[in-house]
């Protein structure tokens, strides 16, 4: 008798001491929350990624009750008793290659948003919409994404005596995870930051293994928001914005044309012609002429990292144009047509007033719809103080496409250029990056006639 029992033993134990082991100080404390006093950059939740090695060990599944002290197992239930949790199948291996774990409309985006939103970060939560593209999303000046790069859990599978055809599971998880932090506005990746996180199903049930990664996930997301790096990124303590940072030389631009002094109605059908099309590799912006000679404005991150763009005038003539000068922080973008004698819009001097009544005119969505006018109120005067960096809110509605290009005041002179919007319908409003600004940003001087508005 005594040699059987060392038999059994002898093949439980490969089970018995089969338990994944993580580090436990994992936290993050540097930040406890955001005060309601600081703004913070809307964030949205991209997707869930899982990148492993093939025959990565990413499970064990202990026998022995003790190896779970936080989950209720219960009197008349055994953890993973059947012969496939047994001796080789003890424990589980990735067999895959990368997989998306989920997204902004599915469990792992509510997960990561609830963890970031109970910090006080500003989250763009799918709840808000049922279309990402066209409305909350809008307004995302960061998307966050999550590479799940390790991944130890170890399961209890629940095998109960009294409840035939119960498949639950419950256990404790770790996972380490890469974020990383994309700027839509600059066409960028900022940075990437690496945090871990613990998870625990304490109550067993259906589908507990992905619940654990969930759970454990959300922990990762909390020590993200945590982080000082992240909260400086969100609060845009990590830009260090400068006046001229790529030390451009002066450079002045004749542009003679007096500025407008009837409404944009009487003239708007010589004044569209002054509006263009950027077209880059990912679909088109808007842009603008501010001189005779083909010189235009538009957004940084419409021309991207590109030397060439190609632009599309309001009768649908293709050009190519060089990016002379290029200004993320800001975002904006000086390019130069290789034509003469086009038309131009003229720069207003005059002070911008909140209630101001002004037009937005871009190409939205597709490029059939160039030139579209859109009108609204300056709506408020925003500055990012930390940033250096000042912005007209309006209600003009704008869309993806309208990027780069002009705001005109009630007599078509520029007073700002499109860079961001967000909102829909009623409820829309639209941030543009006062004239000055942008020309300071790029150190233009724009040389014309005297004269009042």
């Amino acid at each position: 008798m005594s040699r059987f029992w060392i038999v059994v033993c002898l093949l439980c134990l490969p089970a018995c001491q089969m338990r994944m082991n993580y580090p436990k100080d994992i936290g993050i404390d540097d930040v406890q929350s955001v005060s309601r006093m600081v703004e913070t950059k809307p964030i949205a939740f991209s997707y869930a990624q899982i990148n492993l090695k093939r025959g990565s060990q990413i499970a064990a599944y202990p026998f022995v009750r003790w190896f779970f002290p936080n989950v209720d197992i219960g009197f008349f239930r055994i953890c993973n008793p059947t012969l496939k949790h047994r001796m080789s199948r003890s424990t589980s291996k990735w067999t895959g290659s990368s997989f998306v774990f989920g997204n902004w409309y599915n469990d792992a985006g509510k997960y990561v948003e609830k963890s970031l939103q109970g910090i006080g970060y500003d989250v763009v939560s799918s709840d808000q919409s049922l279309f990402r593209g066209s409305a909350t999303q809008l307004r995302t000046e960061l998307e966050l994404a999550a590479k799940i790069v390790d991944i130890r859990m170890n399961v209890c599978n629940i095998w109960a005596l009294l409840e035939a055809g119960t498949n639950l599971s419950g256990g404790d998880a770790y996972v380490k995870v890469e974020w990383e932090i994309y700027d839509p506005l600059r066409k960028r990746v900022i940075d990437i930051i690496t945090t871990e996180g613990i998870g625990y199903v304490d109550e067993p049930e259906p589908w507990g293994m992905t619940l654990l990664l969930l759970n454990a996930l959300q922990d990762a997301a909390m020590n993200l928001g945590r982080s000082q790096r992240f909260y400086q990124i969100a609060t845009g303590d990590f830009y260090q914005a400068k006046a001229n940072p790529k030390k451009y030389g002066r450079l002045e631009i004749e542009a003679p044309k007096k500025p407008f002094v009837k409404k944009i109605a009487d003239h708007f059908n010589l004044s569209r012609r002054a509006v263009i099309t950027v077209r880059n590799n990912a679909g088109h912006g808007s842009g603008f002429f501010i001189s005779p000679d083909g010189y235009a404005l538009t957004n940084a991150h419409v021309v991207g990292d590109a030397k060439t763009v190609a632009i599309v005038d309001f009768a649908g003539v293709q050009y190519m144009a060089d990016v002379l000068r290029v200004e993320v922080e800001r975002d904006i973008a000086l390019i130069k047509a290789d034509i003469t004698r086009n038309n131009y819009l003229p720069i207003s001097k005059k002070t911008v007033k909140v209630a101001d009544e002004v037009y937005a005119i871009g190409t939205p969505l597709l490029e059939g719809l160039k030139t579209t006018l859109t009108k609204g109120i300056v709506s408020a005067k925003r500055y990012r103080s930390k940033q250096e960096l000042g912005f007209y809110q309006v209600d003009a509605e704008i869309a993806p496409g309208s990027s780069g290009g002009p705001l005109v005041d009630e007599f078509g002179n520029v007073i700002g250029v499109a860079v961001s919007g967000y909102g829909f319908g009623a409820t829309s409003y639209a941030n543009f990056i006062p004239i000055e600004e942008a020309l300071r940003a790029l150190n233009i001087q724009i040389d014309k006639p005297e004269g009042n508005l």
